[in-house]
C-alpha cells in the first residue's frame, strides 16, 4: 500500500528528474535521487533550486532528499520508481531496476519518446502495476547558474 511516507526513487535524475523529485520533496514526500556523481556533488554543496515560468522559485537544501550515484543503494528501498533517463538509456536503467529494486515497486516512465515502457517491461518491469507518463515538449534544464543546480518547470506536459 502506498501512502505519503512511501519511498520514491527518481531513477536518472537530470533535468526532468530533479524537477519532479524536487517538487515531491517540497510536498513532503520521501525522495531519493539516483543521479550522476557530478550533479550529486553540486547539489550536496549548493542545494537544488526549483523554479517555474510563472515566477515560482524555491531552494531545497541537500538534506530535503537523499541522493546517490550508486544504483544498488538508491534502488534498494524503492516503492515507487520514476524513470527519467533519456530513451537511449532506458534498457540500461531497466537492467539496474531488475537487479536492485524490490520486485513489487511501481515503475512510472517520465520520459520523452515512444517505446520506453516496452523497454522497461522487457527487462525489469514484470510487475502488475506500471504506468506511463509521456512528457511531450518538456522545457526543463539543470544548470549551475549562481553555482546552484536548477530545474525549471516544464512548459507543456502531456500525461
Amino acid at each position: 500500500m502506498l501512502d505519503v511516507g512511501s519511498r520514491i526513487v527518481v531513477a536518472g535524475a537530470g533535468s526532468i528528474g530533479c524537477y519532479v523529485g524536487g517538487c515531491l520533496a517540497l510536498a513532503g514526500r520521501r525522495v531519493t535521487l539516483l543521479l550522476r556523481p557530478i550533479l550529486a556533488d553540486d547539489i550536496a554543496l549548493h542545494g537544488l533550486r526549483i523554479s517555474g515560468f510563472d515566477g515560482f522559485e524555491r531552494v531545497l537544501p541537500a538534506s530535503a532528499f537523499e541522493s546517490s550515484s550508486e544504483p544498488q543503494f538508491a534502488l534498494a528501498a524503492a516503492q515507487v520508481l520514476l524513470v527519467t533517463v533519456k530513451s537511449a538509456a532506458t534498457a540500461e536503467m531497466a537492467g539496474l531496476i531488475a537487479q536492485y529494486a524490490p520486485p513489487d515497486a511501481i515503475a512510472v516512465s517520465f520520459q520523452n519518446g515512444i517505446g520506453n515502457m516496452e523497454a522497461l517491461a522487457a527487462t525489469s518491469v514484470q510487475r502488475a502495476r506500471s504506468l506511463l507518463v509521456w512528457c511531450l515538449s518538456m522545457s526543463c534544464r539543470c544548470a549551475t547558474r549562481d553555482k546552484r543546480p536548477t530545474s525549471i518547470a516544464p512548459a507543456v506536459a502531456q500525461c
